[in-house]
């Protein structure tokens, strides 16, 4: 009886400890966000319901693959228009910088490609933030001055 019940949990054990294979090479771990900095005050404007993009470099977004963005404790998240990422930030009350951002790597229509390709260039680029004084409105500005803006 033992010797049956060994024989069915031992492989059942050792599939269990095998675990996923490994990503590969080049992909992130989207699970793994770095650590996040954030000075008195700039959590109280960016973290909250995540921000939905309206407008990148002063086009309006795709309607329905608007980009989005999660501020939390202990990373960003949020999507690209096609993909999913996060990563790490630094915000104090005006200055604002994102980390190496990991991505999901899906392939969409090629104006959604476009949008997020834009998308994620400038947020690589971000220097400032300026939030609305309700609290609805954003706007992330990068070294070469193109914007994001985006409300809740």
């Amino acid at each position: 009886m033992i010797r049956t019940a060994l024989a069915f949990a031992l492989p059942a054990l050792m599939i269990a400890a095998c675990g996923a294979p490994d990503p590969a090479p080049g992909s992130e771990d989207l699970d793994a966000a770095p650590e996040t900095v954030l000075e008195a005050g700039a959590a109280d404007a960016l973290t909250g319901p995540e921000w939905i993009v309206t407008a990148i470099d002063g086009a309006d977004v795709i309607e329905d693959a608007a980009p989005t963005i999660a501020f939390l404790p202990n990373g960003v998240t949020g999507a690209a228009g096609c993909n999913r990422f996060n990563g790490g930030y630094e915000a104090d009350d005006m200055t604002l910088s994102f980390g190496a951002l990991a991505t999901t790597r899906m392939a969409c229509a090629e104006d959604r490609m476009e949008q997020e390709r834009a998308f994620l260039t400038i947020l690589s680029q971000i220097v400032s933030y300026e939030a609305s004084d309700d609290g609805t409105g954003l706007t992330l500005t990068a070294s070469d001055g193109r914007t994001i803006t985006a409300t809740r």
